[in-house]
């Protein structure tokens, strides 16, 4: 009995979690909740690296041509990009499920060879995929950062069995999935030495992979993007990290000068009150299981740099609970739980520590996160209602030429942005054609809208329920 639940409880439990996040990120595209970011960013320049192109990244705000490598240092995406001819504009959000599972898996058997009986590994499987920050990721859009998050556990298994073939494969993919990726992974191979201090094998190559990272991330953030930018920073390190610092060194520098300031900003809005938002996500990080890694203080170094990217952000969206912010710290709080359960004093209790983090982390999972917001609560019959009628869509997306640029309201980007010129509205500059959701304007559109109608420039060239297509005359 033991060897065939040995097998089919893990294997039941993943096919559970497969079908839970199909429906949630796979319903979310097909309902158009997903967006120009990121899915529809990464989306176009798959398209673009596919066609041998230089993938520019142009869905900002401001509609800005900028190298897609110079905003994010995502080569995986190209080692991705050939995917997208079998998969369409869906292939990421696959690749998504299907690397959460993969590592759900390797999980398993990280516990199995630790000795962890078929109860306390299935427990733990479900600890890792109900915790808030992989709901919160999965339910909103594609992110490189969680590729990079879930490929933690199956390197930490290779690691261990010292297979390096496996562990630098696993160790180049989460350097390659973005720019401050390799800033994490300095924190967390530094603690993956001091760990394992005492097996000379481990200890050297850990300390080999930080100081690889270490140069990585200098040479990309320091010299490769600034290059490729005609000397700026651009992208997610200087719109929500650096604020008005210049460079990453000069952040650092400031950080370190004036100690209050940064205590202060870790709870800080920037108005100087402590954000509500801020609090919540350091509430939920505890109840996850992260108040135990406070015993271990090691699994807080290995996470540090995640605390300082999500809290002293200037971005409002990165301290809260939704969203991707959140995804590194699962992996750490895993391995951390992991290893306090497995400490001498408390190995005969695994199966009580581990059940109390799961109901604690699940419960709040559930109710602030899933229960909460129509993209993740795959209970609601409004998580299954398109934002409009895709066969409208469909029909008008088919009018548009595929060689031309396309300015299109964000929710409708991921399924357009198989071309090498994509604005998000209401950015239009050179677009040949506007792709507009009248239901999602904001108030002061619907008149820049209606001008455009009567613009010579312009022409409708279909226009149904919400949806409205126009063509430039030429």
């Amino acid at each position: 009995m033991e060897s065939t639940w040995r097998h089919r409880l893990p294997l039941g439990i993943l096919l559970l979690f497969t079908v839970f996040y199909s429906l949630i990120s796979l319903v979310n595209h097909y309902c158009f909740r997903t967006y120009g970011l990121d899915l529809g960013m990464f989306n176009q320049a798959m398209h673009q690296f596919s066609h041998l192109e230089n993938a520019q990244f142009t869905q900002g705000a401001k509609g800005e041509v900028i190298p897609y490598l110079g905003d994010h240092f995502s080569v995986l995406t190209i080692l991705l990009s050939p995917l997208q001819f079998i998969g369409g504009n869906v292939t990421l959000l696959i690749i998504q499920i299907g690397v959460l599972i993969w590592s759900a898996w390797m999980l398993n058997k990280l516990l199995l060879q630790a000795d962890w009986k078929v109860i306390e590994r299935a427990l733990m499987m479900v600890l890792y995929m109900t915790m808030w920050g992989v709901v919160a990721a999965m339910s909103y859009d594609f992110h490189m950062n969680v590729i990079a998050a879930f490929l933690v556990i199956p390197f930490i298994y290779f690691f261990l069995e010292k297979n390096m073939k496996a562990t630098w494969l696993l160790f180049v993919l989460m350097l390659f999935s973005k720019e401050n990726t390799a800033l994490w992974l300095f924190f967390l191979m530094t603690g993956l030495a001091w760990i394992h201090r005492k097996d000379k094998v481990l200890r050297r190559s850990a300390l080999l992979f930080s100081i690889f990272s270490g140069v990585y991330f200098c040479l990309v953030v320091g010299m490769i993007m600034p290059w490729l930018n005609a000397g700026k920073i651009a992208g997610p390190l200087k719109d929500h990290f650096l604020g008005s610092h210049s460079s990453v060194s000069d952040f650092i520098m400031y950080q370190v000068t004036h100690p209050a300031e940064f205590i202060g900003n870790l709870l800080k809005n920037a108005d100087g009150e402590i954000a509500s938002t801020k609090i919540t996500s350091i509430q939920f990080f505890c109840f996850a299981g992260g108040l135990l890694l406070f015993f271990k203080p090691v699994y807080i170094w290995m996470i540090l740099p995640i605390f300082l990217q999500k809290f002293l952000s200037n971005n409002p969206m990165m301290w809260d609970i939704k969203y991707q912010y959140s995804v590194e710290f699962v992996p750490v709080i895993v391995l951390g739980v992991m290893a306090m359960a497995d400490s001498s004093r408390l190995i005969r209790y695994r199966v009580a520590i581990v059940s109390v983090v799961l109901v604690s982390s699940a419960y709040w999972s559930i109710r602030e996160v899933v229960l909460r917001d129509v993209r993740s609560n795959i209970f609601d019959s409004q998580h299954y209602q398109p934002a409009l009628n895709r066969e409208v869509f469909n029909e008008m997306e088919k009018v548009i030429n595929p060689q031309s640029s396309l300015s299109v309201s964000s929710h409708l980007s991921p399924h357009v942005s198989d071309r090498s010129v994509v604005y998000v509205w209401p950015v239009i500059k050179d677009a040949d054609y506007l792709f507009i959701d009248r239901n999602r304007l904001e108030p002061n559109e619907h008149s820049v809208v209606q001008e455009l109608s009567q613009n010579s420039q312009w022409k409708v060239l279909k226009e149904q329920g919400s949806l409205v297509l126009f063509e430039r005359n030429y």
